[in-house]
């Protein structure tokens, strides 16, 4: 293997594909995949086999439609699709002979996502105080054109 930084990886990569299909309609349907890489790498500054972290290859997908006013979406998702779990931190704890290995849990996701934007009248502006604190929040909708 190759000698560099400890806590960098040598190569990173994304690959995405996107394709927008209008229909009669005058809905329009999105189909979206990516593809992507993270090289190995070490967790620690001290470079040995107990830290190593392994490569790592994820795929996404989505497909949705959007209606024709701009009102409403409806998309077909999955996340790590191939269920890869993978390593995202090492501790070696040399003294020890152990090496505690932190996980991801983001498994694979499938799911569908419905995005409905409401119309106001006017725009609105809402402001309050945070507990008698002298910054305020300020929250502003606007009306969709």
């Amino acid at each position: 293997m190759p000698r560099y930084h400890p806590l960098t990886l040598e190569l990173t990569a994304l690959v995405a594909l996107e394709y927008d299909q209008d229909l009669r309609t005058g809905n329009r349907v999105s189909y979206c995949a990516d593809y992507s890489y993270h090289d190995e790498m070490f967790s620690q500054s001290i470079d040995n086999e107990f830290n190593r972290i392994g490569s790592r290859e994820l795929v996404n997908f989505i497909a949705g439609d959007d209606n024709f006013e701009g009102d409403w979406t409806l998309r077909l998702y999955g996340d790590n699709v191939s269920n890869e779990g993978y390593e995202v931190g090492r501790l070696d704890l040399g003294f020890s002979g152990f090496t505690e290995i932190m996980r991801s849990n983001d498994r694979s996701e499938f799911g569908l996502r419905f995005t409905k934007r409401v119309r106001r009248s006017a725009p609105r502006t809402l402001a309050g105080e945070v507990s008698g604190a002298v910054a305020k929040t300020q929250i502003k909708t606007e009306m969709l054109t």
